[in-house]
């Protein structure tokens, strides 16, 4: 059923009862769909559950992460202020990568050299 309005909007109802009924509203070239609350909130699970679940499915199998090992001389905390937006930049411009900064005493720097469980080291 189509009901026409008088400030030239079309409604287009589907359904049998008021309740179980999706509407379709078109105004100026623009579409606008209204369902019931059931549906409504099935679809809005969904779509989030779809933006939550495609980013981090592209991220995890389209990049390597890359571990940048750095000499926390100052301190854990002055290594992440001062290299994450390194790492973020080499991550956005370096495709199929993802870098992170380790922050590392000399110490725990130099075994985790040895051991091979970072990548590159900045001092």
């Amino acid at each position: 059923m189509f009901v026409l309005h008088e400030d030239g909007a079309t409604n287009a109802y589907i359904g049998r009862s008021p309740s179980n009924r999706a509407s379709v509203t078109t105004r100026n070239d623009a579409m606008t769909v209204t369902m019931g609350r059931s549906k409504s909130c099935i679809v809005a699970v969904l779509c989030v559950a779809w933006g939550l679940w495609l980013p981090a499915a592209r991220m995890a199998e389209a990049s390597e992460r890359v571990l940048i090992g750095v000499l926390a001389f100052r301190g854990a905390a002055h290594v992440e202020r001062s290299w994450t937006a390194t790492a973020d930049y080499l991550s956005a411009a370096i495709p199929g990568k993802h870098f992170e900064i380790v922050p590392l005493p000399l110490a725990d720097l130099r075994q985790a050299t040895a051991g091979g469980r970072i990548d590159y080291v900045l001092t």
